[in-house]
């Protein structure tokens, strides 16, 4: 494990060398805030002028950043061995991974986390065991206050040792930390408490370490200049804040995606920012010069020997209405000052290339391009082309994040090796818990993270998978799959085929009803259980089980006394037909038992003889 000493060194090292980068970084944020002045003309009592034109540099890093995130990615974990409890457990790791992303919001996270490497090129994510809940926390730290591991951006690889550098105000150091004050012996004085120190939070795959940096002005009476820390006076006013903590999971917990290209971090949006400052002031001087326009400048022409005045004391605005009475004036005039139309155009012009370079679309920018009346235009509008800057983001993540679930899964065999946890899946279409023993359960942490379609967004998602399932090139299951807005395909799948059949269900009811072959007051029976609240198919049903027995009723009544019916009909309810609809009906067209002569099947037979002897 590395001394204090040491990592001071370290933290020192990295400041001085990423603040030529945190100045382009600072410049990305100060325009994404609109905390910057440009310089105009001093007027006395001139108002301060709003900024007249569009916020490019907020709409360049929120819709590329809104755009990113608005579809998830899906995380896969592999088997260690082709059996079934290795599949169980490999299933087991991805729910656990799903299960922290849900419980850490991250669906919401992940939107600064794109903004970050919209702006800056990189982004930093922290995680940490949170001992209270027995879960893994996700935090998205600052880029601005982030000081990894210097190496080159190729190797896409974690860092080893990362180093958070802050800044606190002394008089706060002083009521945190009892240990840095004068009085205690510490390096912070009672004068200056305005003036600010550093301090270093310091991640490795080894430790985790707390301390007091340095003072930000290393001269000045904020800093105790008897302070010698472990008595060595030569060391200067700097000092551990806590006792260093071992990192149980052997992996750094901060990971820094990075993009990959020509430029340097915190750059590429820089080249933009002079354009973005003339634009303003041009839009602001353009703004004051129709003000002059609209109000000009008067003067006056005094008569000679005489000195100019105002009759009435106090000279009226034209716009009252009222009128102004001079004494000792020839002649009143104005300066008329008409801008140049030229202006206006030259702000279009800055705006347009601001929005080509920045590559923002109409959509997305608040502005659209020609007439939506047409279909042409509205085709142009729904371009589901891939976006390649978005693209790009959706590759660096599906590099980056799998270090990510690496340390979730490390950490939880790290810290809670032996606890049963039990948490909210938070799988997709999955309403359930899942139940783990980390130690027993992870048993490797090799994880890959990949996009449906990298560069899509969800609108685009849906028009490029429905094209490739109209053309043949997918089936359905696998657009279902691949859809961010489809939680669960096999409960989908379901859904749909339970749609379906009551479809025709439906369609089957209505072709009776309005051919007569269910008669009216079947239809009003049905109309009157749906009206009580019963879904149509226990109507139906209700209904079919009503006519049933009231079918059985009239044939029982009818064979009484005579051998049971042999009619397959007899109890078939509404499959019989309209004509089985009323009790004791035989439906049209189907042949029935003869009826009895008097005096009952003896004397019926008797008859029968006698005719065929020729009555003998």
């Amino acid at each position: 494990m590395r001394s204090f000493e040491e990592i001071r060194t370290l933290a020192i090292q990295l400041q001085e060398r990423r603040t030529p980068l945190l100045q382009y970084m600072m410049e990305i944020k100060r325009h994404y805030e609109a905390d910057w002045v440009v310089p105009m003309p001093s007027v006395k009592e001139e108002p301060t002028a709003a900024q007249f034109t569009p916020s490019l540099i907020t709409d360049t890093i929120d819709a590329l950043g809104m755009r990113a995130s608005s579809t998830s990615p899906v995380t896969f974990c592999p088997a260690t061995k082709m059996t079934t409890k290795a599949n169980d457990r490999a299933l087991k790791r991805r729910k656990i991974l799903n299960s922290t992303y849900h419980d850490q919001k991250w669906k919401v996270k992940s939107r600064r986390y794109y903004r970050h490497l919209c702006a800056y090129d990189t982004s930093s994510i922290f995680v940490e065991p949170d001992f209270k809940r027995k879960r893994i926390k996700l935090n998205v730290r600052d880029p601005l206050y982030t000081y990894p591991e210097p190496q080159s951006a190729e190797t896409v690889t974690p860092p080893e040792y990362v180093a958070y550098i802050t800044r606190f105000s002394g008089d706060y150091l002083r009521k945190l930390y009892p240990a840095v004050r004068e009085e205690n012996g510490g390096p912070l004085s009672k004068e200056q408490n305005h003036e600010e120190w550093d301090i270093v939070e310091w991640v490795d795959t080894e430790q985790f370490a707390y301390g007091l940096l340095g003072p930000r002005t290393q001269v000045g009476k904020h800093i105790n200049t008897t302070w010698n820390y472990d008595g060595d006076m030569s060391q200067g006013p700097w000092m551990p804040l806590a006792t260093p903590v071992r990192n149980l999971s052997g992996v750094c917990p901060a990971i820094t995606p990075q993009e990959i290209s020509l430029h340097s971090v915190g750059t590429r949006l820089n080249a933009l920012l002079g354009n973005v400052e003339m634009q303003t002031k041009l839009m602001a001087m353009e703004v004051m010069a129709q003000q002059r326009a609209l109000f000009p400048d008067m003067f006056v022409i005094g008569s000679e020997n005489d000195v100019p005045r105002i009759a009435n004391g106090q000279w009226k605005d034209g716009r009252t209405g009222e009128m102004n009475m001079l004494t000792g004036v020839q002649s009143v005039g104005q300066i008329s000052q008409t801008p140049d139309r030229m202006t206006s155009q030259l702000i279009d012009r800055l705006e347009r290339n601001t929005r080509v370079s920045a590559g923002l679309n109409p959509q997305m920018g608040g502005e659209s391009f020609g007439s939506l009346r047409t279909g042409r235009a509205l085709d142009s509008m729904m371009s589901s082309s891939v976006d390649p800057r978005i693209q790009e983001l959706h590759e660096v993540t599906e590099a980056w994040m799998p270090a990510v679930n690496t340390a979730i899964l490390e950490q939880y065999k790290a810290y809670f090796p032996d606890e049963k946890l039990t948490f909210f899946s938070g799988w997709r279409g999955d309403k359930g818990l899942v139940e783990f023993v980390p130690m027993d359960d992870i048993d490797t942490s090799e994880n890959t993270v990949t996009y449906s379609i990298p560069g899509a967004d969800a609108v685009q998602l849906t028009q490029v998978l429905g094209s490739l399932y109209g053309s043949g090139a997918i089936s359905l299951e696998t657009f279902r799959s691949l859809h961010p807005y489809v939680d669960d395909p096999e409960s989908e799948r379901t859904e749909m085929l339970q749609e379906d059949v009551f479809k025709a269900m439906l369609a089957g009811a209505q072709e009776q009803i309005a051919s007569g072959q269910m008669p009216i007051a079947i239809v009003a029976g049905l109309y009157k259980k749906i009206k009580e609240g019963k879904s149509l198919e226990d109507a139906i049903v209700e209904a079919d089980e009503e006519i049933k027995e009231a079918q059985a009723e009239a044939q029982q009544a009818m064979m009484e006394g005579a051998p049971p019916s042999a009619d397959p009909l007899a109890q078939l309810g509404l499959a019989a037909g309209p004509g089985a609809a009323a009790p004791g009906m035989v439906p049209p067209g189907a042949a029935g038992p003869p009826p009895l002569a008097p005096g009952g099947p003896t004397q019926d037979m008797e008859a029968m003889l006698a005719g065929a002897l020729g009555g003998a």
